[in-house]
């Protein structure tokens, strides 16, 4: 199979002192999707580059792209000042062959610091009118639902669409009776490919006696993503209670780590991701104290990132207690685990409860920060 190279030449200018300009990165998108390239003309390709110099300079960038038939070339000029950088961008490119691409860049001659990523097209790029459609699917409960806090279901929402639905999707997930809402929530998803679903826990759902209910999921219920269908965004299910959660009829506490729900954009590469976390006690007894969870990110089960995270009390039965924002890093874009481990010293005496303590989830960091 034959390799596409996409090389960047850059030639310096400077009247004034030494301009010293590199090539420090490569990004690729189509269709607005990042770190990917479709077969059509819906790819761009850009390049950052750094003036480590004294004086400002010039850059005369040249993308040249050997295909297996045919070639692309095009060159911008750019300036960039002393210790500035500066990202040129080429937009509109067209691919016509799947396979594997080879990206390179780098500046004038200079080509042992040259940048590399590498890319795999097979996908066509989307046309004009292709939209996301998302749906909700049925709640999944691991365990029957019960009377109390204690309840956690999967939440899940599929992307019936030709392309992706891009930034933090989220869906609002209530519990009725009759006509009555008695308990709701919003679910934070991240991007979800066409075709694809995306899955969430939500912990704490309310149901407060025994009977039957209408658990209602809708998504994107601000109307934040243009769809290709409208009407499906609703999904309503029958939910039957009987027994209770256990912990709630007696006067000892019973913690769970609650839904992690990230700020800013959602979980990126780097420093600069942060959640909000929140604990809640299901049981019926009071907790007086402040209360510490073990917080962990893994990667192919090692740990990569830790911390200790403390919650104020006193945590009354059927109580929430909130952390401020932690801060979290993603060394790289890929699928990471969370743990969460409420009381991990166990400090709390929570009796015959101390079984759902931990809780993992799966995220999936698809960007850098900025």
């Amino acid at each position: 199979m034959k390799s596409l190279f996409i090389l960047f030449t850059l030639t310096s200018l400077s009247l004034f002192g030494a301009a010293n300009i590199k090539a420090t990165a490569i990004a690729y998108s189509a269709s607005g999707q990042a770190n990917t390239l479709q077969l059509g003309d819906c790819n761009t390709v850009s390049v950052t580059v750094r003036n480590s110099g004294s004086s400002s300079g010039s850059a005369s960038v040249t993308l040249y792209i050997a295909m297996p038939s045919g070639q692309y070339q095009k060159s911008q000029n750019v300036s960039v000042g002393a210790g500035r950088t500066q990202t040129v961008t080429f937009t509109g490119i067209s691919l016509k062959q799947s396979g594997n691409y080879g990206l390179k860049a780098w500046c004038g001659t200079d080509i042992k610091s040259a940048v590399h990523r590498n890319a795999f097209a097979s996908k066509k790029c989307a046309q004009g009118g292709d939209q996301p459609d998302l749906a909700p699917q049925p709640p999944r409960f691991a365990t029957p639902a019960k009377i109390g806090y204690c309840s956690a279901p999967y939440i899940s929402l599929r992307n019936n669409g030709t392309v992706a639905a891009n930034g933090n999707i989220r869906a609002l997930v209530s519990v009725q009776q009759g006509s009555t809402t008695i308990w709701q929530q919003v679910v934070l998803f991240g991007s979800i490919a066409a075709g694809a679903k995306s899955e969430v826990q939500v912990e704490g759902m309310h149901f407060p006696s025994a009977g039957s209910y209408t658990v209602r999921i809708e998504a994107d219920d601000i109307n934040a993503v243009a769809e290709s269908n409208e009407g499906n965004n609703v999904r309503t299910s029958s939910v039957s209670v009987s027994q209770d959660c256990g912990a709630q009829g007696t006067n000892i506490p019973d913690l769970i780590p609650m839904t992690m729900i990230f700020n800013d954009g959602g979980a990126k590469a780097g420093y600069c991701s942060s959640a909000n976390l929140a604990i809640k006690n299901i049981g019926g007894g009071t907790v007086q104290g402040t209360v510490r969870m073990m917080f962990k990110v893994k990667q192919n089960g090692q740990t990569i990132h830790q911390q200790t995270v403390l919650f104020p009390g006193p945590i009354p039965a059927n109580g929430f207690s909130n952390a401020t924002a932690v801060n979290i890093h993603f060394p790289s874009t890929g699928t990471f685990q969370i743990e969460r481990f409420v009381d991990d010293l166990n400090q709390v005496n929570e009796g015959a409860f101390e079984g759902n303590n931990i809780k993992e989830s799966n995220v999936n960091v698809q960007s850098n920060c900025n």
